[in-house]
């Protein structure tokens, strides 16, 4: 029977630093949706929340030096771990690196066929929904006080993201500014690649269930 491990040990440092990079994440998320869906009536505290923003992301960019020194990799560790390098230059992706915290937590590196399934599933599902929120977050902001606007709320915004992204395409709300623009490319891009995955994990589903039922009928043959 393996022993506990006791608290702050170097086995278990791994995870609480993992767990501290999520709560950064999601706090500096928070953040930066605090300011853009509650401007009006958060006016006064919009300089502090975005000092906290500005601490948070000075412990991401630590973080950040701190892996590029240790990893030896020289300016290859910057190309190996692009979005790692652009969520310093642009900490609204930060988020995004918190599938990569997730997967590091102990359960989910196991090996078993348990673990790296709900590995899988809860990345797929956690990107694509942060993948969406951000987006529409994102257009939101830059749409909302452009003329000629019609995406002027973050229910259009979210309405907008899940058509565009489904590949429907109502036409009903669409940027007009070049900024907005360049994010719906990239919502559009995003998912071709997560109707991709999610269509690779029905048939990955199907057909291990295919080849249990296959076995036992031979089995029992």
């Amino acid at each position: 029977m393996d022993k506990p491990k006791p608290p702050f040990s170097p086995d278990t440092a791994h995870d609480l630093w993992s767990w501290l990079m999520i709560v950064l994440s999601v706090l500096f998320l928070i953040g930066y949706s605090a300011i853009i869906l509650a401007e009006p009536e958060i006016g006064a505290a919009v300089p502090f929340i975005m000092l906290g923003m500005l601490v948070i992301w000075i412990v991401f960019i630590i973080e950040y030096a701190v892996a590029f020194v240790k990893s030896k990799q020289g300016i290859s560790f910057v190309y190996k771990h692009w979005l790692y390098t652009l969520s310093i230059i642009l900490p609204i992706v930060r988020p995004f690196l918190l599938i990569r915290y997730i997967n590091q937590l102990e359960y989910f590196r196991r090996k078993s066929a348990g673990a790296v399934r709900a590995r899988i599933i809860i990345s797929a599902v956690a990107f694509a929904a942060m993948f969406i929120y951000v987006i529409a977050l994102t257009e939101f902001r830059l749409e909302r006080y452009a003329p000629g606007a019609n995406i002027t709320s973050f229910g259009d915004a979210i309405w907008w993201a899940f058509v565009t992204i489904a590949t429907v395409g109502y036409g009903d709300y669409y940027p007009v500014t070049v900024p907005g623009r360049f994010f719906a490319v990239v919502l559009m891009l995003g998912g071709i690649g997560i109707v991709g995955t999610a269509s690779a994990l029905v048939v990955s589903y199907l057909n291990e269930h295919t080849q249990r039922a296959i076995r036992a009928h031979e089995e029992n043959s």
